[in-house]
């Protein structure tokens, strides 16, 4: 059985900035991360759309992808308070835990 969790982290205007899905089945975890623009209007909707597939695309190929590049991602990323235990985790936005 699958366990879905969601996290929204907002910036100081309270606007859904990183939105974190963890999938857990069978002892193993996928992670996905969806990161909105800063030019973009938040679509609270759209971000757990992405996150769940990214995590969904973890747990099935058992492994990271979608690594975080732009410059525009980490813009965002420093927008808003990383979780603590997601603190150094998110090299990429795909990520897969055993």
């Amino acid at each position: 059985m699958e366990k879905i969790e969601f996290e929204i982290l907002r910036d100081r205007e309270r606007r859904p900035t990183v939105t974190i899905c963890t999938i857990q089945a069978n002892g193993e975890s996928g992670i996905g991360m969806a990161i909105r623009s800063i030019r973009d209007n938040p679509v609270e909707k759209l971000g757990r759309a992405k996150a769940y597939g990214r995590a969904k695309k973890a747990l099935y190929r058992r492994s990271n992808s979608l690594p975080i590049f732009r410059d525009e991602a980490l813009a965002s990323l420093d927008t808003v308070n990383v979780l603590p235990r997601y603190k150094g985790e998110f090299i990429n936005k795909s990520v897969y835990v055993a």
